[in-house]
This record gives C-alpha cells, sequence and structure tokens, in this order.
C-alpha cells in the first residue's frame, strides 16, 4: 500500500530524490485522510462484511444449537462450499443455487427428525454420583509394582487432605460409609512430575444428548523426598526390592497437607468402540489438572 510503504520511509527509493519531511508528512496525511472517509462510507452503506449464506460447517453447528442435537452430522450432506483466497467464509465464492436450497432443506428434515426421536425415545433424568474410590484405574495404581515404581506416577488415597498410609499399602479398609464423602484420589503434578489425568471409565453415555457434569476436587501439598524408583532382584520367594536412595524432586504421598493455591481443570471426553451405545460408541470421561 503506497500509504504504508511512503509512511515507513521507503518510497521514494532510496537512490532517488527524497522530498523534505513536511512534505512527506503532508502527503500521507492527506492521503490517510482520503483513505479514512472513502471506508467509512462504504462501511456506512453497506456494513463491515458483506451478507453471504452460512457454508456448510457453519450451517450444520447452526442447527445443532438451534435442535440440541450436537451428535447430528449434516455438513456432509450439502454441496461444497466455493473457495476464494483459500477461505469458504467469502462471500463471492459462496453462491446459492436450486440445488443448495433443496440439500438445505432435506439436512433440516433429517435434523429436525432426529431432535423429535432424541425426545420420544430419552429416558427419565437420573443423577447418578461416581465416586474416585470405585475407579479402578485410579485406585489399582495405589502401591508400585515391577516397572511401575516411580511414585510421581501413581494415585493414593486422601482424606480431609491428608494422606492414609495405611489405606495405600492395604492395611486398611479401602472405603467406609462414615467417611465415604470426604474420601478422595489424589495424583501429584508439577515442573518435575506430569501426573496425566484421571480416566472415569465408570461414565456411559445411555443416549446421545447434553449431559450436566459436575466436579468435586480440591488442591493439596504434597512433601518432597520420595523414593526415586527402585527394582527387585531375586526370583521367587527371594525376590525383594532394591531401595534408590530419596530425591527431593520426587514426592513423598505419605505425607500431605491442604493446598495453597487454586488449579485450574480441564475436562475433555474420548470417543471408544464399545457395546451398549448409540451408534457403537461410548464416552469415556477424563480429567486432567485436578
Amino acid at each position: 500500500m503506497i500509504h504504508d510503504r511512503a509512511q515507513a520511509g521507503e518510497m521514494p527509493p532510496s537512490d532517488w530524490p527524497r522530498p523534505d519531511a513536511d512534505a512527506l508528512a503532508a502527503f500521507v496525511d492527506s492521503l490517510a485522510r482520503a483513505l479514512t472517509e472513502a471506508e467509512q462510507t462504504r462501511a456506512g452503506a453497506d456494513g463491515r462484511a458483506t451478507l453471504r449464506r452460512l457454508n456448510r460447517y457453519e450451517y450444520e453447528n447452526s442447527i445443532r444449537d438451534l435442535l440440541h442435537v450436537p451428535w447430528v452430522e449434516i455438513k456432509d450432506r450439502l454441496p461444497e462450499d466455493g473457495v476464494a483466497s483459500r477461505f469458504n467464509k467469502s462471500s463471492r465464492a459462496l453462491d446459492t443455487s436450486h440445488v443448495h436450497m433443496s440439500r438445505y432443506m432435506s439436512s433440516a428434515d433429517y435434523a429436525m427428525r432426529e431432535a423429535m426421536r432424541a425426545v420420544l425415545d430419552r429416558p427419565a433424568t437420573t443423577t447418578v454420583r461416581y465416586y474416585a474410590r470405585d475407579e479402578g484405574s485410579l485406585v489399582g495404581s495405589f502401591r508400585p509394582r515391577e516397572n511401575s515404581t516411580l511414585p510421581d506416577r501413581h494415585s493414593f488415597p486422601v482424606l480431609d487432605a491428608r494422606a492414609q498410609p495405611d489405606v495405600r499399602w492395604g492395611r486398611a479398609p479401602l472405603s467406609s460409609p462414615e467417611t465415604r464423602e470426604r474420601e478422595a484420589v489424589g495424583r501429584v503434578s508439577s515442573i518435575f512430575s506430569d501426573a496425566g489425568g484421571y480416566s472415569w471409565g465408570q461414565f456411559r453415555t445411555p443416549v446421545a444428548g447434553r449431559y450436566r457434569l459436575r466436579f468435586k476436587g480440591y488442591t493439596i501439598w504434597v512433601s518432597g523426598g520420595g523414593i526415586s524408583r527402585w527394582y527387585y532382584e531375586g526370583f521367587g520367594e527371594e525376590k525383594a526390592p532394591v531401595y534408590y536412595l530419596p530425591l527431593w524432586h520426587r514426592p513423598n504421598v505419605d505425607e500431605v497437607w491442604p493446598g495453597r493455591t487454586s488449579e485450574p481443570m480441564g475436562v475433555f471426553a474420548q470417543r471408544i468402540h464399545g457395546d451398549g451405545a448409540v451408534g457403537g460408541t461410548q464416552r469415556c470421561l477424563g480429567v486432567a489438572g485436578l
């Protein structure tokens, strides 16, 4: 653009005679005013964006939101959108033909039938509570085992933001009715340890639809100085662990205190193949960063 090149001193070229600073400033200012006035006039008459139809991705998202059918896939039922300057949202490339109108109507009809079917087949609303101590993927890693001894890769039992060594080592019951609502499972995450996420394999969606999820959790502070790792020597009944020295940056999950800061938590769903779900898929809920 001439305005930008002149303002940056790139025009005239360095090997050409240059105007004095005042003349150059006057030229740039007059050009800026003319461009601004033309842009304001055009925006006032036509708006900042030209009217256009929705492309097929936007149409699918709009139908999903309007009818509350997030699982409906209709973009592949529509003709390919035109592209201008590598964008499929440019008005000059989004023409509308009788084929488009026919496909839009048939796709909307399909989506409405799916929405009505979901309402008719919807089971009664229920509230289900899942406890961390019932999740095998969490409690199954309480104790170290061969080839999995690093403490920052293990979960551990927590009660009222305090460690439960006896529960972790199997010397006390995993849960009890008196403490059920206060029991938790902890994982360590820091600049030295990445515990990954929680996987809630108990959660299954009976039908496709929207679900309201609520999570309960809190942060804890875990001591350092845990055993870095240990190996096993011997065979059979003579097999025994060989401990390594404690390291300050390895967690000692038997020493836990209430957390000092709040931490973010991310929730995501993973589609897996299996039985008992609409479309032959299920949802496995994951939680990371707790």
